[in-house]
């Protein structure tokens, strides 16, 4: 479909991406948003932070200007007019930014050149305040109220917005913004291969992902304790890869208390060309996350994931899940509670028809709806219709 798209007689265009946090070579910006964006024929700038003494250079067919990096968060402000000068310098058709700090400059580019601006957002932005460990407990409440007017006033003025899930996206409707869902869907051409057969593989469970207490990092001790006594010889595999090194501190403490040093098995964090070969070390997934204000505005990649690498998943009950569940019938949600997950888990090895019929259907729903290319025509259609508006 880009590749058609990209046939096209339209006249090729430019777009600017804006970062300040993210690094350029970031997994949805980059390798799937912008090389998307490069598929379907327009041309891509990236202003981005990186490390001092870099100079402009090619990545994958996009030209990166990058700015030096300025420490800590509180150093954001210092590049904003250095971010503004270099996309304003680009003369690019659209301007595609991913980090809320940077909404007043994205506002300044829409001033100044008379450009579309789009607003990307990747969670709930203000409701991240309330769970930032680094922030005084006492001033989340406060961020979190001037992070909503931040972002709702500013991006009520920008007017274009890409959410990952659909309730974020009705908030800024109602702003009257225009909104399309791209929702963080895995790669396709990431698992080329059919996977094999789940019974093939060891009898363990693979969490991939970032480790919080909000993700199940406190859980997974109690999860492997009862899985333990349920399915001897399972292990927990899971990435190396924590929020904050307190979480790390309180599960390796947690594994110690309970004795389960020999079913929680770390690997090493996860990079994207070696995915499918971890996925095909267990024959089931597990994605935990608590139902919070901030969960509610995320799409969990790693469901994708799994249902690519053909696993059956085991995952608690959320409403950002359900859907997923309910159209691709790829496995079992339980309540947030251990037993009932180290039940599920030990049923579903318990029954190899039923592992299999997971593995297959997540397999197929990947394939043919929960991929990549899906969230990526939206994306392209979304910047040729405000292209073309903004030319009419």
């Amino acid at each position: 479909m880009l590749a058609e798209l990209a046939a096209t007689d339209t006249p090729k265009r430019k777009v600017c991406v804006l970062l300040s946090v993210h690094p350029y070579d970031d997994g949805r910006v980059f390798f799937k948003e912008i090389r998307s964006t490069l598929a379907a024929g327009y041309d891509v700038d990236i202003v981005a932070t990186t490390a001092p003494g870099t100079e402009t250079f090619d990545f994958h067919g996009a030209t990166v200007i990058p700015l030096p990096r300025i420490a800590g968060r509180l150093g954001l402000p210092l590049n904003w007019w250095r971010i503004f000068r270099a996309a304003r310098a680009t003369n690019a058709d659209l301007y595609h930014f991913h980090d809320p700090d940077l909404l007043l400059v994205a506002c300044l580019l829409k001033i100044w050149t008379g450009r579309p601006v789009v607003h990307d957002i990747h969670e709930g932005n203000a409701e991240g305040m309330l769970v930032k460990n680094y922030l005084p407990k006492w001033s989340r409440r406060i961020l979190y109220v001037l992070m909503w007017i931040w972002e709702t006033v500013l991006s009520w003025f920008v007017g274009n917005v890409i959410v990952v899930e659909p309730t974020n996206g009705d908030r800024f409707r109602k702003l009257g913004c225009r909104v399309c869902l791209v929702e963080n869907f895995a790669l396709a051409d990431q698992f080329p291969n059919e996977p094999s057969d789940p019974m093939e593989r060891p009898p363990h469970v693979l969490f991939v992902g970032t480790l919080s207490p909000e993700r199940g990092c406190l859980m997974i001790p109690e999860i492997a304790r009862h899985l333990r006594a349920l399915r001897p010889g399972s292990e927990i595999i899971v990435t190396d890869r924590w929020f904050s090194e307190e979480s790390r501190n309180a599960m390796g403490q947690q594994i110690e208390e309970l004795g389960v040093q020999d079913v929680v098995r770390f690997v090493p964090n996860v990079k994207l060309d070696k995915l499918p070969e971890y996925l095909q070390s267990a024959r089931i997934g597990l994605c935990l996350v608590e139902v919070n204000a901030v969960s509610l505005r995320q799409n969990f990649t790693k469901l994708f994931e799994y249902m690519a690498g053909g696993l059956a998943i085991v995952a608690n009950d959320h409403p950002n899940k359900r859907l997923y569940f309910e159209l691709a019938e790829s496995g079992e949600l339980t309540d947030y509670e251990p037993q009932a997950i180290a039940n599920a888990i030990a049923g579903i090895m318990d029954d190899p028809e039923a592992l299999r019929r997971y593995a297959k259907n997540g397999r197929r729903a990947f394939t043919t709806r929960f991929n990549w290319a899906t969230a990526a025509n939206n994306m392209i259609h979304f910047y040729d219709e405000i292209c073309d508006v903004r030319r009419s």
